[in-house]
């Protein structure tokens, strides 16, 4: 039986590289051919799942706290993952406030690259819904009001008052690697599938609903899908920086030569943290469903609807556990299922 393993991160848990060592370990006694794949979809982990080549670097969080971050190289070209400056893992649930979190931290690590040809950006893992205006502050960016005066920006609310963007002469062909489908406004989009998760109250939304229009209105340009993600940062990219935006999940892929190393595969197991309403809008484990021919398979931390791109759906939680005693148990405990799965199909 030949089976491909391809698990994304389970969030403040294990990282995918965590988890096929834990599954390598369990199943090497079994009578089965295995490969192994790290998934990610331009969230955490993506720059790891790309390269092994990295350099540390100083800068600050989504709160302006200093932080040091790793930036991944792949044939010379950086990697700038948003989720190691900006990103949702670096606060405490109770720190999470959109009104206060800034993309500012990932606008300065980029900028140390404004001089290269080439950039890649992987912007999914971020705590912010600042419309990636904190980027483009800290990018060198200016921003004008309606007379030509300087608005100095600092929170969200603040692009309320811009009118005018004066972005950088010169910048390097930027490629985006985004995780989602989500619209800018909208039902799905920043705001109302994301904010939540970030902080943002039910009570919040018409001010955030009347920034993402005011962007709109700013920068001029029809939205496409994907621009919602990362708190709308890549709707900024695409349209002032002429920015390629490509699926995180399938650029990863490739990158492993997923497709031609499991022809012929009979299963596939995959799965996350958790399996929700955003999981079939372009997330990781969807699109490597899309990518295998036999049978899959998901295994999750928490299962919060049905999808129809897996045969097969199951949990690893064993027993009633806080958050955190599962976390520090979750590679052993996907392990586990992932082993007595494949015992049943091998009798």
């Amino acid at each position: 039986m030949k089976i491909a393993f391809a698990f994304c991160s389970f969030k403040n848990g294990a990282s995918p590289r965590q988890i096929n060592q834990a599954i390598q370990q369990k199943v090497q006694k079994l009578n089965i051919e295995a490969q192994y794949f790290q998934l990610s979809d331009g969230g955490e982990n993506t720059a790891a799942s790309l390269s092994n080549k990295s350099s540390s670097f100083k800068g600050w969080d989504a709160l302006q706290r200093p932080i040091e971050y790793n930036i991944a190289f792949i044939n010379d070209i950086p990697i700038i993952e948003m989720a190691q400056t900006v990103g949702i893992e670096k606060l405490s649930k109770d720190e999470l406030n959109p009104f206060v979190t800034t993309s500012y931290g990932f606008g300065e690590a980029t900028k140390q690259f404004l001089s290269y040809s080439d950039i890649y950006l992987t912007v999914g893992g971020s705590a912010t819904v600042d419309f990636g205006f904190g980027f483009l502050k800290g990018l060198g960016c200016i921003f004008l009001d309606q007379n030509d005066n300087e608005v100095y920006f600092n929170v969200v609310k603040d692009i309320i008052q811009i009118q005018k963007i004066i972005i950088p002469d010169n910048h390097p062909n930027i490629t985006v690697l985004c995780d989602v489908k989500n619209m800018l406004t909208g039902e799905t989009g920043a705001v109302r599938v994301f904010g939540p998760q970030k902080g943002l109250q039910s009570s919040d939304f018409e001010i955030f609903d009347k920034i993402s229009t005011h962007v709109k209105m700013i920068i001029n340009k029809e939205e496409q899908q994907g621009d919602g993600a990362a708190g709308g940062i890549v709707y900024v990219l695409r349209n002032l920086f002429n920015a390629k935006i490509v699926s995180g999940a399938e650029f990863v892929l490739e990158a492993q030569n997923f497709e031609d190393k499991t022809q012929g595969y009979d299963i596939l197991f995959t799965g996350e943290g958790q399996l929700d309403s955003q999981s079939s809008f372009g997330k990781a484990c969807q699109v490597v469903c899309q990518k295998f021919q036999g049978k899959k398979i998901g295994i999750f931390g928490q299962i919060k609807t049905n999808v129809d791109f897996l045969d097969a759906i199951f949990s690893c939680q064993k027993g009633i556990k806080s958050l955190d005693e599962a976390l520090k148990t979750c590679s052993e405990d996907v392990s586990d299922v992932v082993y007595n799965i494949i015992n049943v199909l091998l009798m």
